[in-house]
């Protein structure tokens, strides 16, 4: 789980190599668990986590569409 729609854009280019890729929010209501630190070795450590949790309730799930990235070596990247 990401916290902003930057490192979100971040991690998509740099760790995974999408240019395109999906996005969806969960609202903190439907987390019944302590988030937990990824504990990865890069400047965006602090907005990187993950849910241990099962199953989250699909009302708490809002779809927030595909994303494009128009020109990686834009930073901060252009978001369409």
């Amino acid at each position: 789980m990401l916290d902003t729609d930057e490192v979100v854009a971040y991690v998509a280019v740099n760790q995974l190599l999408f240019l395109n890729y999906g996005l969806f929010r969960i609202d903190s209501e439907g987390i019944n668990v302590e988030l937990e630190k990824d504990l990865v070795g890069e400047l965006t450590v602090d907005h990187q986590f993950r849910i241990r949790q099962d199953v989250i309730d699909k009302k708490y799930i809002k779809d927030l569409g595909m994303k494009k990235i128009i020109d990686p070596a834009n930073t901060p990247y252009e978001i369409k």
